[in-house]
């Protein structure tokens, strides 16, 4: 599990590049706008440079088959940022899955 900041951190470790919210937007639509971690409930650290701020997106198949919030912005889909994006003793699988640009 890693929060906003340790995501970003994580992933410039590894050379690579937070995706903004339109990319991971254009991204989604691209795969199929379908889950890309099965049986999991995962939003993805992300960027929004329209509001300058951070936010994350659901792409976990959990986000269909229970909590109907697939391929949506946190802040767009529920009005507030999430207080588990910065809590780094958060038990549960949301911030399990990291994906960036290189």
């Amino acid at each position: 599990m890693r929060t906003w900041d340790q995501q970003k951190e994580f992933i410039e470790q590894q050379g690579g590049q937070i995706y903004t919210l339109a990319e991971i937007k254009e991204i989604f639509i691209e795969y199929g706008s379908t889950w890309l971690f099965p049986k999991q409930d995962i939003w993805v650290a992300v960027w929004d440079d329209v509001n300058e701020r951070k936010d994350w997106f659901s792409l976990g198949e959990k986000g269909i088959t229970q909590f109907k919030h697939l391929g949506s912005s946190f802040l767009e889909r529920f009005k507030f940022y999430p207080t588990w994006g910065d809590d780094d003793d958060v038990i549960g699988e949301h911030m399990t899955g990291v994906i960036y640009k290189k």
